[in-house]
């Protein structure tokens, strides 16, 4: 029989599973790891559900009998039991369940009153329901907690509060899963940065240079980076991409926090997810000569600062994490719930999915809204979101990036010529705001032109690309495509087991490998896997530590490269609005593929006909939304703006002199 759930006035369908309990724990108990099941003591067994799930720390039980001393299965009675449990955070029955998303009911309730008079209290007392406190970004807004567990009654109570005359909307806060958007699991030195520089970003380091801004961006620009962490130990970030100092002598870091676990650092991260985003938004950079980068990954702004967050489960709470951010107070009830920021985000960058499977609900709207109208000291607050890889029409699938007030980012790539711009084909298309470049979607592998992914910051120690060389060489001898053995002029300082950058990076041709053996007396060096293309004679060698990856992609990447960018552009007027960022981010985009004749892609003139036919200039596609981010174009936008006279106003016209 099917069901239904609000999400503000609107009711989502679903079919239930009576025999089903999600369990969102407060960190990952050892006990998983081992023989002893912490659950043992519940009558249920455990449902398969995806690594990306359990990585999340949920899970999900089917109750095949009794609760001990139960006469028969009673979900109210086994949720109490799995919430008394000291690991958990809450459990509730499923309303959604596939292999990498799980959704499921808690004991929070949103309401909406109609008016500031309505009696909040007793309004919910009647159906079962006490108030915990206020909603800052809701007026009228209240989260309330059930005195019963969230079995599906919970649902005929919030049917039954939502007809309240005095109530505009109620609706469940839900526990789903959030889905990463990086194509595969888990970048290096710029010259390999293909993707900042198709999008100009050293165009726009220039003209903020010139116009007496740090080139690499505003240090009093700050950058939330919504994750699963920049990993961190004892509260400081384990990549030195991420320690600064910035130009001002001050560190990288504003302020890391794990909503998840309610402590004031990333040492939990939950994966390389987030390091991989932020190194693409603002991986740290020093200047060289020529005020070139040295070494390691360059992040889009790289001298603006970040925050960083690993979200929490129940999504009252993500949107408390977010307010929190953005430097307000959402007078949280949860424990350990920290202290307001002195200073709230400008950015934020949110390569992840929120809410997906159903519309967005009305608490978060309103959220959305609320930062982007009062963030920034009222200016409002740019908010990032993927528009997922799923190549599908995401509005449901990635709500929040379909929310009117954020960016909802899609992904474009190259084609085999290494020139033409397209479409990367697993992005998500529909109200797209703008694009920006990652992989192409085919094997994750960046060997250009067959086929591009994007460099970035991976865990020290992992990935397949070194920082900078600790030891370089050169081929003495012409070698072979699927040779694996390399003649070099020297072995010292390359080992077993570590990686080698064979050929510059970003060189047409370059490729990492990892060492098997060196014969320092042969004068050769066995790697693996062996030479995907031929290398000629004195063509260099590097090894060295890694912490960094070639094969980062997915609208994962294109969120933080715009997030990052627009951080440049603020960095040129921290004084724009909301508003007129988008305007302006959206009239430098290029416009790209313009001759698509695909039904869905295809690019429409400002009267919504397609310009292949009409011949109008191009205003918005699906796939591209306004079109490809360019920084050079809108920092120099913005500081032409800036440095335009102000309009002359006749005497005798209103407020003339």
């Amino acid at each position: 029989m099917t069901r239904y759930f609000f999400r503000g006035k609107q009711r989502v369908p679903f079919e239930p599973a009576p025999g089903l309990v999600g369990v969102s724990t407060v960190e990952e108990p050892e006990e998983f790891l081992g023989a002893a099941d912490p659950y043992a003591a519940i009558e249920a067994e455990p449902v398969s559900v995806g690594e990306e799930v359990r990585a999340q720390g949920v899970r999900v039980f089917g109750l095949t009998a009794p609760l001990r001393g139960a006469a028969a299965v009673d979900p109210s009675k086994t949720i109490e039991a799995l919430e008394r449990l000291e690991h958990v955070e809450s459990a509730g029955a499923v309303l959604q369940l596939e292999d990498d998303l799980v959704s499921f009911l808690t004991r929070q309730v949103v309401v909406r009153l109609a008016s500031a008079g309505a009696d909040a209290e007793a309004i919910a007392g009647r159906h079962g329901f006490e108030v915990r406190r206020r909603l800052l970004q809701s007026p009228n807004g209240y989260v309330l907690r059930s005195r019963a567990p969230a079995t599906y009654e919970l649902l005929d109570r919030t049917e039954a509060l939502a007809a309240e005359p005095d109530v505009e909307w109620c609706e469940p806060s839900l526990v789903t899963t959030s889905q990463m958007d990086a194509i595969v699991p888990a970048a290096y030195l710029w010259p390999g940065e293909w993707d900042r520089q198709l999008v100009g970003v050293e165009g726009g380091w220039q003209a903020l240079d010139d116009a007496g801004v740090h080139p690499f961006g505003d240090p009093n620009i700050v950058i939330a980076i919504v994750d699963q962490g920049v990993k961190s130990e004892d509260g400081v970030p384990v990549h030195p991409d991420f320690r600064g100092p910035l130009s001002d002598g001050g560190d990288k870091v504003v302020a890391l926090h794990d909503f998840h676990a309610t402590r004031a650092d990333n040492d939990a991260a939950q994966g390389d997810h987030g390091v991989g985003v932020a190194g693409i938004a603002t991986a740290h950079s020093s200047l060289a000569d020529g005020d070139q980068p040295q070494q390691g990954v360059v992040g889009a702004a790289p001298n603006c600062r970040i925050i960083g967050l690993i979200f929490p489960r129940n999504e009252v709470d993500q949107l408390d994490m977010y307010l929190w951010a953005a430097g307000f107070d959402p007078e949280s009830d949860r424990a350990g719930f920290p202290e307001p920021l002195e200073r709230g985000a400008d950015v934020f960058s949110t390569s992840i999915g929120f809410g997906a499977g159903a519309p967005i609900s009305q608490l978060a709207s309103d959220t959305l809204a609320f930062i982007a109208r009062e963030g920034r000291a009222g200016k409002g607050c740019p908010m990032f979101f993927s528009a997922g890889n799923a190549g599908n029409e995401f509005t449901s699938y990635r709500p929040w990036a379909a929310h009117p007030d954020t960016f909802g980012m899609g992904a474009s790539s190259l084609d085999d010529d290494g020139q033409t711009e397209i479409r990367a084909r697993y992005s998500g298309w529909g109200p797209v705001d703008l694009c920006a470049p990652s992989n192409d979607g085919r094997p994750m592998r960046h060997d250009p032109p067959r086929s591009y992914a994007t460099w970035t910051c991976h865990l020290p120690g992992r990935g397949d690309l070194i920082g900078a060389p600790a030891a370089q060489t050169d081929l003495t001898e012409t070698a072979a495509a699927g040779a694996r053995s390399l003649g070099v002029d020297s072995a010292d300082g390359f080992h077993e087991g570590a990686n080698v950058m064979i050929g510059s990076p970003g060189a047409p041709g370059a490729e990492v490998s990892t060492i098997d053996e060196v014969d320092a007396g042969a004068g050769t060096i066995t790697i693996r896997p062996a030479l995907r293309r031929e290398h000629p004679l004195g063509e260099p060698l590097a090894t060295g530590e890694r912490g960094y990856r070639s094969d980062f992609g997915g609208t994962s990447s294109a969120t933080p490269l715009a997030a990052g960018v627009a951080a440049l552009v603020l960095s040129a007027n921290p004084e724009l609005s909301i508003d007129e960022l988008r305007e302006l981010l959206r009239n430098t985009a290029v416009r790209i593929a313009l001759d698509t004749d695909d039904e869905v892609g295809r690019w429409l003139d400002s009267d919504g006909n397609p310009v292949t036919e009409s011949g109008e200039p191009a205003v918005r596609s699906q796939w591209f939304g306004h079109g490809r981010i360019d920084a050079a174009a809108a920092v120099r936008a913005v500081l032409e703006l800036r440095a335009a006279p102000p309009p002359v106003v006749p005497p005798d016209a209103p407020g003339g002199g």
